[in-house]
């Protein structure tokens, strides 16, 4: 492993152990700015993947990487680990190495990179495997028997209702949202142990494939920031673009 991959998994294990602090900080407290800064650190993270998967060509060497990033980031959920988040752990280290290893056998057999094209290939399927992992943790802080239907939601999909369609509802729309509320939690007390556990993974799936339906966006926002990271190493030529004589073989 050459200086360059060393020096540029620092700087990745340094921006996993940010994505782990503030995401911790905000599973624990609720605090909305720390699962901004969570975002924006998990793109940056997997900008610079994107970049470093140019980079390095042994898969193993990039095998290796993620899964320190991966144990960096468990790191700050200890505590709470069971048998399903290290299920969750490895499914995200394949995931991303895939991702990664897929790149970097397009980057193999093509004669020009082309950043833009490769992250198509990228972005949304290391997204993905990162978003089932930061779920599976937050899902994991939840105690099954202590399970409620928050009636924010509820609140806003009966004024939502009363808003866009000509149905009169039974009843005020806020003493409709209330009744919601009292019936859902009610039928979910009553729900046995396994039913609770099953309906919090289905919230849970419910919940990664809206965060899913996003991904073109991160896309998007982390080939700028990759192109802006590529742009950088080759100003302070910390990498550089070289072409290569490929002989080919011709039959006539």
């Amino acid at each position: 492993m050459n200086h360059k991959i060393v020096i540029l998994s620092a700087v990745s294990l340094i921006i996993a152990a940010a994505l782990g602090f503030f995401f911790v900080d905000f599973v624990l407290k609720g605090n909305l700015w720390s699962l901004l800064w969570a975002l924006i650190i998990g793109i940056i993270y997997l900008s610079l993947l994107f970049i470093k998967t140019t980079i390095i060509k042994p898969a193993w060497d990039d095998l290796l990487s993620i899964t320190i990033d991966v144990i960096v980031i468990s790191a700050f959920f200890w505590g709470n680990y069971n048998i399903w988040l290290w299920l969750a752990a490895l499914i995200t280290i394949i995931g991303l190495w895939s991702a990664t290893s897929f790149v970097q056998s397009i980057v193999n057999n093509v004669v020009k990179i082309r950043l833009f094209e490769l992250s198509r290939h990228f972005f949304r399927p290391a997204f993905l495997a990162l978003s089932f992992f930061v779920v599976a943790v937050y899902l994991s802080f939840i105690n099954p028997e202590l399970l409620v239907i928050p009636i924010e939601p509820i609140r806003y999909l009966v004024d939502l209702t009363a808003q866009t369609t000509p149905v009169k509802l039974p009843m005020p729309p806020e003493d409709l949202a209330d009744f919601i509320y009292r019936r859902l939690n009610q039928t979910l007390a009553n729900l046995p142990f396994q039913a609770k556990v099953s309906f919090l993974v289905l919230a849970g799936l419910i919940v990664l494939s809206v965060i899913n339906s996003f991904s073109f966006i991160v896309s998007w926002v982390g080939f700028v920031i990759s192109w802006l990271i590529f742009r950088l190493l080759l100003a302070i030529k910390f990498v550089t673009i070289k072409t290569q004589k490929v002989e080919k073989e011709l039959i006539t």
